[in-house]
């Protein structure tokens, strides 16, 4: 499922440290890890022309797919992977430095939250992650990390400004002090647009920083911390004639969103000897949302207070068993996610009370049969109580497992083919069912929803012929039970009586030779249906079945390139179009270019950076996201964007 490990052949071609994926908290290399694995490193990141981390997902991950519910608005996108529709960000764990960027409610995870300035790097893992990170990583786990990978010091500005009144600035510093052992870092950001759409406008904020001190040994202490304002307007959805029409256009004229995120990280990582670490790792973040809506004849006010707790208890062993390399991992883990609101409407007024706490207890052991060839065996136990006062019952108990096992070989010492089996669970969003209003604008409860349950089986293989080439292919079967819709009949989220397939596979390519060129092709299919009962072999909404990236870029000379990327994604059908009854939303293709320049010629203007690039450059009109096939939200149109940066 991965692009390409770019990351992984930059690391060699310029004698980087070995790139290493920390979400599989045992810091191993992506050939060790029975998984499929894009590693987006810092280079990367600023070669791409992108500011947000959606436009960067959109281009370079093209396993993952982006629905812009706000045009250009990154606070509004969704990101799902492996076949998973609406409400597939619940499917997708997002991490920054520990902390779970989903949202226990229906709300998106705020992609806007997300430093890019100040990200070392992004890991993609494909497939179910359960076993380690528990609840909402049944399709993957996307890990995003601000820590910076050496001690050296930098520190920057920039400032970006470009189409519909889109200004922004960042200002950071990163760097540390080797003889002690201590790193530190911190971003800033401030980004504005007027929106493509009408009433689209967007403000936000985001302060990140954390400062880390490591001993000799390999224990360490990080703290970290951020702060997120994020303040946008809802253009609300349009009818496919007057998306074609005008898709700039909006009726929802006084519709807006406020979001205020604020957070804490610590990690205390002690190496008690060569064989044996023990990790400890809290976090707390509060979201407070605003959200207020008006229609012909009603409105609503909301209000919610959500916040979060964890803390996770890690042992780390890498003893010899029976004369093999063998290494362990035993963890336990207590969540609490808590929501406190306010909603009110011309119907009723309510304040709802949503709660779960959660215990759980998991062990992973990986044995390396010979240097190349590997087994391992994991298992999860969750105890989850969930509570919704304005349920019919309102206290639901869940005992949940999770399960893989999974082989690697290793051929050579750049390549790895891996096969997997992983049982996996997903609790619902804790406002998924507070229940719902009759034809007569009553209030009627109903059950919380049973949690989902599924099993996935996956093959892939990876190689890096050489120091610029890699390729890399995978395949997946995933089944569901009791996957969690929207109802537009009901006007509820319920349970599926059906089971749900999905059946998928990813290709890959890419050649990379610093100050010539690079090239990276990736392809993706998955075929979503449902498993028998009345929708039997229909479509899932939402779920393209074809995608396909092509990535370039070509130096000029040593201080200037040119890049440019193509994505093609094919139509789906809209949310909860179970029945498969409307129009599928068009296919697409985009197209996007831009030039990078770095001075060197003058001393002084060495650490400058100037760069522009074209989004959606032959302006093609898209929808990937509608509901009920009647209502379509367009994504933007073409727009350019100007950077100037300055490191020093």
């Amino acid at each position: 499922m991965t692009t390409t490990l770019i990351a992984a052949v930059f690391s060699v071609a310029t004698n980087l440290p070995t790139v290493v994926v920390e979400a599989s908290r045992l810091d191993r290399t992506p050939l060790e890890i029975p998984s499929a694995v894009h590693v987006i490193g810092q280079d990367e990141i600023a070669s791409s022309g992108t500011h947000d981390a959606v436009d960067l997902l959109a281009k370079k991950a093209p396993e993952l797919h982006v629905r812009h519910l706000g045009a250009a608005n990154p606070a509004l996108a969704e990101v799902s992977m492996r076949g998973y529709g609406e409400n597939g960000h619940g499917r997708t764990l997002i991490l920054v430095d520990g902390e779970r960027l989903n949202s226990p409610d229906l709300n998106v995870p705020n992609l806007s939250r997300i430093p890019l300035n100040g990200v070392s790097k992004i890991e993609v893992l494909g497939g179910a992650q359960t076993v380690l990170h528990g609840d909402g990583a049944s399709a993957g786990v996307i890990n995003i990390i601000t820590e910076p990978q050496t001690y050296d010091r930098k520190t920057y500005a920039e400032i970006h400004g470009g189409s519909w009144g889109s200004i922004g600035a960042a200002l950071g510093t990163r760097g540390g002090i080797a003889e002690e052992g201590i790193k530190y870092w911190a971003d800033g950001s401030w980004d504005h647009s007027d929106g493509y759409r009408d009433n689209s406008g967007f403000d936000l904020w985001n302060l990140n920083g954390g400062i880390k001190k490591e001993w000799e040994n390999g224990t360490f202490l990080r703290v970290s911390g951020f702060y997120n304002d994020s303040r946008y307007d809802l253009p609300g959805a349009l009818t496919y004639k007057e998306w074609k029409d005008d898709p700039q256009q909006s009726h929802a004229t006084e519709d807006y969103f406020h979001r205020a995120t604020y957070g804490f990280n610590a990690t205390f990582n002690a190496q008690l000897n060569d064989e044996n670490a023990v990790k400890v790792t809290g976090n707390f973040s509060n979201r407070k949302m605003w959200a207020h809506q008006k229609g012909e004849g009603w409105f609503s006010d909301n209000e919610y207070d959500i916040y979060s707790y964890r803390l996770l208890a890690e042992w780390i062993n890498s003893t010899r068993l029976f004369g093999f390399d063998n290494e362990f991992i035993l963890g336990a883990q207590y969540t609490a996610d808590l929501l406190d609101g306010a909603q009110k409407s011309n119907y009723t007024s309510q304040d709802p009370d949503y709660r779960r706490q959660a215990m759980d207890y998991y062990a992973q052991d990986t044995f390396h049969f010979t240097d190349w060839l590997a087994l391992q065996l994991g298992g999860r136990y969750s105890r989850a109580w969930s509570y919704n006062n304005l349920c019919e019952k309102e206290r639901r108990n869940d005992n949940l497992g999770a399960f893989d096992a999974a082989l690697v070989l290793n051929p050579t010492d750049d390549s790895k083919i891996y096969v997997k089996e992983s049982r996996f669970y997903r609790n619902p969003f804790l406002d998924e069912v507070p229940g719902r209003y009759d034809a007569g604008y009553n209030w009627v409860n109903t059950k919380i929803l049973a949690p989902e349950t599924g099993w996935t089986t996956e093959i892939g293989a990876e190689w890096d012929i050489t120091d610029e080439v890699s390729v890399g292919a995978d395949a997946y079967c995933t089944w569901l039970e009791d996957e969690i819709f929207y109802n537009a009949i009901t006007y509820n989220n319920e349970n599926s009586e059906d089971p749900t397939l999905r059946r998928g596979f990813d290709v890959h390519a890419a050649w990379e030779r610093e100050k010539l060129a690079g090239l990276s092709v990736a392809a993706s299919y998955v075929k979503a249906t449902f498993d028998g009962g009345s929708f039997d072999d229909n479509l899932i909404p939402l779920v393209p079945e074809m995608a396909l990236t092509v990535n370039g870029r070509v130096w000029l000379w040593d201080d200037c390139y040119i890049f440019g990327g193509y994505r093609f994604q094919s139509g789906m059908y809209s949310c909860s179009d179970f029945n498969n009854d409307f129009d599928k939303m068009d296919w697409y293709n985009v197209f996007h270019v831009g030039a990078t320049y770095e001075p060197t010629f003058v001393e002084w203007l060495e650490g400058l950076k100037f760069s522009v690039v074209v989004d959606n450059l032959f302006d093609e009109e898209y929808c990937d996201y509608a509901t009920y096939g009647t209502q379509y939200y367009p994504a933007a149109g073409r727009s350019f964007t100007f950077t100037v940066r300055y490191e020093f």
